[in-house]
């Protein structure tokens, strides 16, 4: 087994390059490699700004949800590694690679983060994507979600090729994660000063 390669990806840009070129070392394009690959290098950086994450792909007890990553209590000692208690878990986060895709992407996630408030209405609920097509009419955001959501980058021109611009969201999704457990789980705290496309 080869050694981890990983390097401090703290800030959105190092976070955006050490997953690119980490994805061309692949050898061929494979989006759910993309997906674990981005949970994994967030959970990096996360950590490298003090904040605890659970490994990737974990339950809540009694909630039908797989759910990419959790901002636990320190306290938490999940059954296996990937099931905590409802009241042992402050965050839960819906990690994108490359966006939503289609129409209904919104609606699901929504379905998702109430189904995990039902089990505990102080759980703070949040969609993270590292890139998003500029302009793309279906993109989850914080008013068709109804959740706090933050784009990291737009991404705009061909595939092979694409031009990205930061959008300034991931320092307050820092400062968001940061603030836990203390928050409430009122969407317009942050939605207030959402970020667009245009």
């Amino acid at each position: 087994m080869r050694a981890s390669t990983a390097t401090r990806v703290g800030d959105d840009q190092q976070l955006l390059d050490t997953i690119y070129a980490v994805k061309k070392s692949f050898g061929t394009k494979c989006h759910k490699y993309a997906g674990a690959l981005t949970v994994e290098c967030l959970r990096q950086a996360f950590a490298e700004h003090g904040i605890p994450t659970s490994q990737r792909d974990v339950f809540i007890k009694g909630v039908p949800v797989e759910i990419d990553l959790v901002v636990p209590k320190t306290t938490a000692r999940p059954d296996y590694g990937i099931c905590y208690e409802a009241d042992d878990v402050l965050a839960a986060l819906e990690v994108k690679s490359y966006g939503a895709f289609g129409q209904g992407a919104a609606e699901r996630i929504r379905a998702c983060f109430k189904e995990i408030l039902r089990s505990n209405p102080s759980i703070w609920c949040a969609y993270v994507t590292l890139t998003e097509r500029k302009n793309y009419k279906y993109a989850v955001n914080c008013s068709n979600l109804e959740f706090p959501a933050f784009t990291l980058f737009w991404h705009s021109g061909p595939e092979v090729n694409p031009q990205f611009s930061s959008t300034g969201q991931w320092a307050h999704l820092i400062s968001e994660l940061k603030k836990l457990p203390m928050r409430p789980r009122d969407v317009g705290t942050y939605c207030s000063t959402e970020v667009t496309s245009s």
